[in-house]
């Protein structure tokens, strides 16, 4: 066995605890700044601290957990740079992943799903309840990802959807602003299913932005003050 890598069994039991809490933070059920006492988690799921610590190690090489001298871990809070900066590389992004989505949709099997996708779009324009909408404005996303059919793109665009997906179940989401996201998500569809890679672009791109606009527009428990020196954009 090589004694720099983990026993096997271990690896599969520091991989449950990594999915458990990043899912938990993704959801909302662990709070930013939130301690995640090793102890507890040891107890919770029936591992060793050394498990424990590997999969907190790992949350906070992907930036969701701060790991402190003396104090431990906790869920990371993020400044309005954090999250201005993270909406900006999903505009470039996802904007790319429309335009590519647009140039193919013609021969993709998934154009009848994405068809399907605008009937339900336009049922959330008349939404009362927004109960739902963080999973439906994702498996938006997530099609549009598949049908662009670009794995490199795909894995970049995955590396910052647990930190945007966060920040939507912590509360940025209103009936005005579901509304509003379908029918932005309706413009977007119909660019991709007429062929029309510029404007898929385009409207991708605008509402990004507009989404990070009504984010950052927002007091919450999310943010922590900026670093001396650095200021949000």
């Amino acid at each position: 066995m090589n004694a720099t890598k983990p026993p096997r069994d271990r690896q599969g039991m520091s991989a449950r605890v990594l999915d458990h809490l990043r899912q938990g933070i993704k959801d909302g059920l662990f709070s930013p700044g939130q301690r995640l006492i090793e102890a507890d988690l040891t107890r919770e799921f029936a591992v060793s601290r050394g498990t424990v610590r590997e999969a907190l190690g790992r949350l906070e090489a992907e930036g969701l957990v701060e790991i402190t001298p003396h104090r431990g871990a906790s869920v990371r809070q993020m400044t309005r740079r954090d999250v201005a900066e993270l909406f900006r590389a999903r505009e470039i992004l996802e904007g790319g992943a429309a335009r590519l989505a647009a140039e193919q949709i013609t021969d993709s099997p998934l154009r009848s799903s994405l068809e399907q996708e605008l009937v339900e779009q336009r049922r959330w324009t008349e939404a009362t309840d927004i109960s739902g909408y963080t999973e439906a404005n994702a498996h938006f996303h997530d099609l549009i990802i598949e049908i662009a059919d670009n794995q490199l793109v795909a894995g970049l665009i995955n590396q910052l959807q647990t930190h945007t997906w966060r920040i939507l179940f912590l509360g940025f989401v209103s009936i005005d602003g579901v509304r509003t996201s379908a029918r932005q998500h309706i413009q977007i569809a119909e660019a991709i299913l007429a062929n029309d890679p510029a404007s898929a672009e385009a409207l991708m791109r605008q509402h990004i932005r507009h989404t990070a606009d009504d984010t950052l527009s927002r007091q919450h428990p999310l943010y922590r003050s900026e670093p001396s020196g650095r200021r949000s954009r």
